[in-house]
């Protein structure tokens, strides 16, 4: 099918499957932590690197928060992993100078989250994301793709837009020239239509 006969429904009904597709990947459990995000840190590293600082720049930085789960028999665990980059305090020499290097390294919270360093602006009963809050100069994003309360609709939504309306008005610009199909002529109705040879009626036989 070329892609010109391609109805515009039949796009929109693409688009909600693509995206609804997409969005339940996204907020699928990673399987390998390790390798998305990097080695673990333990909690003292996490806090210290938030107010640490080499050159003017934290030790734990570029923080992005991801939604994840994981499955517990019966039931998942909510958990949100911290990713960054990481500085663990020691230089290391290259070219014949001593310079800090960042690798890729990670902070898993589950619950709430109790900070193990003095905080006053802290609270035991909030998240890590409420203590990334509450330290001074700390700044994060939060990876809401990967939160299943809106991976799935907001892929849709976007998919739509993309695939279901923005790519079939640009088909119809290169191809017709216009934003819209032309309408399509209707069919011929064949049944209404005649052979040309006329059945004709049998004859009665005559007696003369």
């Amino acid at each position: 099918m070329a892609i010109r006969n391609v109805k515009p429904w039949q796009w929109i009904l693409v688009s909600l499957i693509i995206g609804a597709g997409f969005g339940y990947i996204q907020h699928l459990p990673t399987s390998d932590w390790r390798s998305a995000f990097g080695e673990t840190l333990s909690q003292q590293e996490f806090e210290e690197g938030l107010v640490r600082e080499q050159s003017g720049l934290k030790w734990f930085r570029n923080l992005v928060v991801y939604p994840e789960s994981v499955d517990q028999g019966k039931k998942s665990a909510r958990l949100l992993i911290v990713a960054g980059e990481y500085f663990n305090g020691r230089l290391v020499e290259q070219n014949g100078r001593r310079v800090a290097i960042w690798n890729p390294r990670c902070f898993i919270a589950e619950g709430p989250y109790m900070p193990i360093t003095p905080n006053a602006r802290s609270k035991d009963t909030g998240t890590v994301i409420d203590y990334l809050k509450s330290v001074k100069g700390a700044s994060f994003a939060y990876a809401w793709w990967r939160d299943p309360a809106w991976a799935i609709g907001l892929w849709t939504a976007g998919s739509f837009v993309v695939i279901g309306l923005i790519w079939p008005t640009l088909i119809n610009l290169i191809v017709f020239g216009s934003l819209s199909r032309p309408k399509e002529e209707k069919g011929i109705d064949l049944s209404k239509v005649y052979s040309g040879t006329a059945q004709q009626a049998p004859q009665k036989e005559v007696d003369l």
